[in-house]
């Protein structure tokens, strides 16, 4: 009965050892269950009492519940752990380079998908730096059309030169984006010639003119940028590249933990104990960055409904 007791009690570390065994030997049956026997008779000798005290001071891999963390921070967490793989080495943590490239490979995809959020933020951005540069256009015609009825001679002088210069220009606000884009540098390049630019001081609106030009030139970098990713990228699924990039950082886990208790090596016990910081690390950033949300939303005041 006591056996029974101690040998169910070490079941959490015998299928460490059965696993990476197996792994090891494949389908070598004999060998399988010859090894059965001597994890048995470990446990069945009368030392058993002291092996079973050094099992539980054994080292084990923390729980990490990778499901909380997002995207970005379950991406750096797979890197930063095939880091700690890459500065070990395979061989001392008895682990297969097709799980560690397997891995790599979950983590570029992530990484991607983390650029292809961007490219959405991007697109987001377009649209807002699309809508300022055209109320910048309309202020500026604006401008120079009703400034052609000020009493001041200089200031009507000036906006008639200048609304002669842009008229061919007027409803620029309007067209597509790639187009508006090229339209509005032409309108530029027509108010950056000589005779505009003293006007152009007159009237005071240089300073509207240069927001103008650096928000297109920004519209037009993002647009591109934008074209480009469209045409190389294949939308990542990052529920499905998560979930089988945890179940590979499991298995990992397994096999380190199953060398640690087979070697007692002092490599995979340093890799054990550098993986735990980085869990316990990951986490409380991971509670540090919701607490810190919880807060910026608490701060923020609701809408008053209109009546």
């Amino acid at each position: 009965m006591i056996v029974v007791f101690i040998y169910i009690n070490l079941y959490k570390y015998y299928y460490r050892i059965e696993f990476i065994y197996i792994s090891k030997y494949k389908k070598n049956y004999n060998k399988y269950f010859d090894f059965k026997k001597i994890l048995f008779n470990f446990v069945a000798n009368k030392n058993f009492i002291k092996n079973y005290n050094l099992m539980e001071e054994l080292l084990d891999v923390k729980s990490a519940r990778l499901e909380k963390l997002n995207n970005d921070e379950f991406a750096q967490f797979i890197s930063s752990v095939l880091t700690l793989v890459e500065e070990t080495t395979l061989e001392k943590l008895n682990l297969k380079q097709s799980l560690i490239d397997t891995l790599k490979k979950y983590q570029d995809d992530l990484t991607e998908a983390s650029r292809q959020s961007r490219y959405n933020e991007d697109t987001n951005k377009i649209v807002e730096l699309d809508k300022q540069r055209g109320r910048l256009v309309v202020f500026l015609l604006n401008t120079f059309r009703n400034e052609r009825n000020n009493v001041v001679e200089i200031r009507k002088e000036s906006a008639n030169i200048l609304y002669n210069i842009s008229k061919n220009f007027s409803g620029i606000q309007l067209l597509p984006s790639r187009q508006k884009t090229q339209s509005i540098n032409a309108f530029l390049k027509d108010l950056s010639s000589g005779i505009a630019k003293q006007h152009i001081d007159t009237l005071g609106v240089s300073e509207a003119i240069t927001s103008l030009s650096d928000m297109n030139t920004e519209c037009q970098k993002l647009i591109e940028g934008r074209a480009e990713n469209q045409l190389s990228s294949v939308m990542i699924n990052t529920r499905t590249v998560r979930k089988e990039a945890s179940k590979l950082f499991r298995l990992l886990s397994r096999y380190v933990s199953a060398t640690y208790l087979l070697t007692e090596s002092k490599e995979s016990a340093n890799f054990i104990n550098l993986l735990n910081k980085l869990i316990t690390d990951t986490t409380n950033a991971n509670k540090k960055r919701l607490a810190q949300s919880n807060i910026n939303k608490s701060n923020t005041p609701n809408k008053q409904p209109k009546n």
